[in-house]
């Protein structure tokens, strides 16, 4: 018995797809473009040859191409998605400004870019530069198109124009920073707690600002230790010791033994008197 010949089922690329299986000699199949491709003309047809082959021509399939459909964002660039085909990738990657993120889309065989977007967060503008003394501001953790505030801290004064200004953070094209003019402050003065005019001591705090210490001496003749002013942020001079200058003490023991006197327990600027004993004369009075 003799039975048609069959023709093995062809091997195509996979841009084709065929009902050509089982096909025995001289009759015919369909090939058609596969899905993710788009036929360019009519669908093609192949005879089963005496040879056990298929003959006829293949049609002509492009690959089918994906619409960028990725939101157009400052956040991040959507270009790479341009022109993308079946089974073509590209990146989606976060702006300068943001935080870096990136994440891969494909083209799917129904020509969709599936796949999530990136999430792409403000990079903080760095305020790093307003850590000083004089300044005290709201600018941690703003980020692009927000507004913060520097201001004299206690202890310091606007030197000039108000003690308060705004800063915004602003993207300038490859960072955020904050813009903006800084206030002027310097270290206020103190005008309360410090020492008053006296004349057994000297100091210097005639002017004394903010942070800054200065010293009372007391003056020959007097002693006591020796106290300093520092001065505080709300304008008044803190001392450091409650020890005032008083007159220091003579020795008594200079004096020559043989002379009576009353100069025991004698501080600097009294007076006492010197004598001779009983049956001494003096040469010349002393006081």
């Amino acid at each position: 018995t003799c039975e048609p010949l069959t023709c093995s089922p062809p091997q195509l690329a996979a841009r084709y797809a065929h009902d050509c299986t089982g096909i025995t000699l001289g009759k015919s199949c369909t090939v058609d473009c596969a899905q993710g491709y788009e036929l360019d003309g009519g669908l093609s047809r192949l005879r089963c040859s005496i040879d056990g082959s298929f003959q006829g021509d293949l049609p002509s399939c492009s690959p089918v191409q994906c619409a960028n459909t990725v939101p157009k964002d400052p956040a991040f660039e959507k270009t790479p998605c341009d022109g993308l085909i079946y089974q073509g990738q590209c990146d989606v990657t976060c702006n300068p400004g943001f935080q870096a993120n990136t994440t891969t889309l494909s083209c799917n065989s129904q020509g969709a870019l599936i796949g999530t977007l990136p999430l792409c967060q403000f990079v903080p503008c760095d305020g790093s530069h307003l850590d000083r003394p004089e300044w005290l501001n709201t600018c941690g953790g703003v980020v692009n198109g927000q507004n913060c505030s520097v201001f004299c801290a206690r202890g310091y004064e606007a030197a000039a124009g108000a003690g308060l200004e705004q800063l915004s953070c602003i993207f300038t094209g490859s960072s955020v920073e904050l813009l903006g003019q800084l206030p002027s402050c310097t270290a206020s003065p103190c005008t309360e707690g410090l020492p008053l005019p006296s004349d057994r001591a000297t100091n210097n705090c005639s002017e004394l600002f903010f942070q800054e210490k200065c010293i009372e001496n007391c003056i020959e003749g007097y002693t006591g230790t020796t106290p300093h002013f520092v001065c505080a942020s709300d304008g008044t001079a803190t001392r450091d010791s409650n020890s005032f200058c008083r007159p220091e003490e003579c020795d008594s023991k200079v004096l020559p033994s043989l002379l009576l006197h009353t100069c025991e327990n004698v501080s600097f600027g009294e007076n006492c008197y010197a004598y001779c004993p009983p049956g001494y004369v003096a040469e010349a009075l002393a006081t």
